[in-house]
């Protein structure tokens, strides 16, 4: 029987690219990751709950509801001397009702009844549990439902999943955004118009110079999308993939990618 009682939390995390390793425009809004995270505690219960329940059955109702308040007696004085204090026997739920047979043309006739007491205990003498239990049906208690375990104090507990399950989301946003946005997205300028043209320019990411560069950490001056892109003495400065020259939708729409011809004269 287990009997930890488990406190779960669910989080989500919105990781900004300021987070990621990787540079971007002052002017551009940085991208943003958000991701789910769960964290589960187990604590000691506290207390059980469960219910003890006699059913009987007669011909009458007055009968079956008869016998069945001497039972649920003697289950209740059983319950008391195996330990169970009078205040942890919360409630009795009785209920009476007719049994019927049924003929092959549909008819039905009425067999007898069934009364049915349901005993609710909550108890935190969890030491006792299982001799209260075996009191109960020695005494002629017809089942006992699966005990309920639960904790008074869940508080610190939750406050304790909830961090995990922070911290679950957060490594995995930032797994997500180092993977998403390490080089492409760090581009200081990027050009995704066809024919353009540049001369005499230099093009400069200066990430680098006011952060520092963890090892994964990107910084592109330039990245080229666009077709017939002509860069006459440029300087690119930046920080590893200084210069991205690549070509529209082959990122996320690998069926519609088309060659973007680039060219490069006296550039560094």
């Amino acid at each position: 029987m287990n009997r930890n009682t488990s406190i779960a939390a669910v989080a989500l995390v919105a990781i900004l690219g300021a987070l990621v390793p990787a540079a971007h425009a002052a002017d551009a809004a940085p991208p943003q990751v958000t991701a789910g995270g769960s964290g589960e505690v187990r604590i000691p219960p506290t207390h059980a709950s469960f219910s003890v329940s006699i059913q009987t059955s007669a011909q009458t109702s007055a009968a079956a509801a008869a016998e069945n308040a001497s039972i649920t007696k003697d289950v209740t004085t059983a319950l008391l001397a195996a330990g169970l204090a009078r205040d942890e026997l919360k409630a009795s739920r009785l209920n009476v009702n007719a049994v019927w047979d049924y003929s092959k043309t549909g008819e039905r006739h009425r067999r007898g009844y069934t009364a049915i007491n349901a005993l609710l205990i909550d108890t935190k003498q969890l030491d006792k549990l299982g001799a209260v239990i075996d009191a109960g049906l020695e005494a002629g208690a017809s089942s006992v439902s699966s005990p309920y375990f639960a904790a008074d104090d869940r508080g610190a507990a939750r406050h304790q999943a909830l961090a995990l399950a922070v911290a679950a989301a957060r490594d995995d946003a930032e797994s997500v955004a180092k993977a998403a946005g390490g080089t492409f997205k760090s581009a200081s300028t990027t050009v995704n118009g066809d024919d353009f043209y540049a001369e005499n320019l230099t093009f400069e990411n200066t990430y680098s110079r006011t952060r520092p560069m963890t090892e994964g950490s990107q910084a592109v001056a330039l990245r080229v999308t666009g077709d017939r892109a002509v860069f006459r003495r440029v300087r690119f400065l930046g920080h590893q993939d200084t210069l991205y020259a690549t070509t529209a939708h082959c990122m996320n729409e690998p069926a519609q990618c088309q060659p973007a011809r680039q060219y490069f004269a006296d550039c560094y």
